[in-house]
């Protein structure tokens, strides 16, 4: 959950995603990257867009991938001439977030201006790609805004939101399209309240989800969980949607805060509490293994194509990519496969039993506070086998090194005990090469050399991994 007051993000950050400064190369390189950079935001504020063609080589090549196109270009007039439709006369920048290394400039960005007597709202996320000190090739995704108007909620108004001294916007970091604002009430409680609804949040659409989390909350099954606190303390209608009032837990969150050893010991043992606890049980309203294993699909990134959500249009692009990234080899022909039809591989990890998932477990949506583990968001919550839960925490554990991992791997062999199961954590790591293996892709248009490296470690571990589970299991020819 962010942390954000609401004000305009605007930063000019020279670093990396980790927050220190790049030093990839030498500084001629940084200087030049930083320039660009420079240059970009003042174009972006501006409208004016001509002092950019300079910038760019001979051959570069522009790919964007937009709310209802896909536009590509060639060559400096060609790409500016496509700049300037995106940045019409001058306009406001709400957010820029800048990153910089000697591969180039990557932007998260977001525009405001006026037409017609109206506020226009733009967000993109910019990957550019810089070689020999001139542009080569320009990568572009659009993202939802998000310090617009909130969206068109409904009524009634929540009982919790009719008494109230402040309600301000959240902007944060979250990609479904939810929305959430920091509450005040009559009485001084300050909360913070997430409103959901499937025709906001692509999320929801895409994993068929009516209001689950809400729906867990009003059912009891998220309520006193042993080892776990869901900071859940409201949940009403609203509109065709559900608005959940929470304790605010930021300062709790992980966020991205390197974690030890023993805190992921404390994560897992926590949530292996609630898989044991849940083992049998029938909850309703959960995510299936199928809709979890499509969300990430090329299938739900077409139905994505005409909104403007940044994620659909990522893994649509990685998905796209992925065999020329990963290679012709056996291991990536059967991962085309699964992402096509997994059912063979759900049927195979769901044989022996399901139970319930957080289906998000990872460092943003998990806190250590007090003597329990905070955990918010079961958006994604579904059914399906412990270790499935673990593999996406796994993978999304940052780029750890092999090392790292195979520490992790131990400390889940030895909480899960006599219950561990290695044919299943092997089908449950492949399971996730399924649902993730897209983001690999990402090696292509990351500027930072660093992060490209990583990438690649990271995959090659990964398709280790998938090895391995297809040497004890590979669906029927049929």
């Amino acid at each position: 959950m962010a942390t954000s007051t609401g004000a305009p993000l605007i930063t000019s950050a020279v670093s990396d995603a980790g927050g220190g400064v790049v030093q990839h190369g030498c500084n001629a390189v940084i200087d030049n990257a930083v320039m660009i950079a420079e240059r970009f935001k003042a174009a972006v504020e501006t409208g004016r867009v001509d002092g950019l063609i300079s910038l760019y080589a001979p051959d570069a090549h522009l790919d964007a991938r937009l709310a209802g196109s896909e536009v590509a270009a060639d060559g400096p007039d060609a790409i500016v001439t496509v700049l300037a439709t995106w940045w019409p006369g001058p306009g406001r920048l709400d957010l820029w977030d800048c990153a910089v290394s000697d591969g180039g400039v990557r932007v998260m960005l977001e525009r405001a201006w006026d037409a017609d007597g109206s506020t226009e709202r733009m967000g993109q996320f910019h990957n550019v790609h810089v070689e020999h000190g001139r542009i080569g090739r320009h990568d572009v995704f659009s993202t939802h805004a998000r310090f617009g108007p909130p969206p068109t909620i409904g009524d009634p108004a929540p009982s919790f939101l009719r008494d109230t001294r402040s309600r301000e916007p959240l902007p944060h970091a979250g990609d479904s399209g939810s929305y959430l604002e920091r509450v005040v009430s009559g009485d001084g409680t300050a909360s913070i309240v997430k409103h959901i609804s499937a025709s906001f949040d692509w999320i929801m659409r895409a994993t068929h989800d009516t209001g689950r989390e809400a729906e867990l909350w009003l059912g009891g099954y998220l309520r006193d969980l042993p080892g776990i606190d869901v900071p859940t303390t409201a949940v009403e209608r609203e509109g065709d949607g559900w608005a959940i009032a929470q304790r605010d837990v930021s300062d709790a969150l992980i966020a991205d805060r390197a974690v030890s050893r023993d805190e992921t010991r404390r994560l897992l043992q926590a949530v292996d509490v609630v898989h044991r606890g849940f083992e049998g049980r029938d909850v309703p309203g959960l995510c299936s293994l199928a809709d979890r294993a499509f969300m990430f699909s090329p299938g739900v990134a077409a139905a994505e194509r005409d909104r403007s959500y940044l994620m659909p249009k990522i893994f649509g692009r990685g998905w796209e990519l992925f065999p020329d990234v990963i290679g012709d080899n056996d291991v990536a022909t059967m991962v085309v496969r699964l992402v096509e039809n997994p059912a063979p591989l759900i049927d195979e990890l769901t044989s022996d039993g399901t139970t319930l998932l957080h289906g998000d477990f990872y460092d943003s949506n998990l806190g250590l506070g007090g003597d329990r583990v905070v955990a918010i968001d079961w958006t994604m919550a579904c059914r399906g086998p412990a270790e499935v839960d673990f593999a996406y925490y796994l993978h999304n554990f940052g780029f750890t090194p092999a090392e790292r991992r195979d520490e992790l791997i131990a400390d889940w062999r030895a909480i899960r005990g006599d219950d561990f199961d290695e044919r299943r954590l092997r089908l449950a790591l492949l399971f996730e090469v399924v649902i993730k293996g897209w983001c690999w892709a990402q090696s292509v248009w990351a500027t930072n050399p660093a992060t490209r490296e990583r990438l690649l470690a990271d995959m090659a571990w990964w398709l280790d991994q998938a090895r391995a589970a297809l040497e004890v299991w590979s669906p029927s020819p049929a």
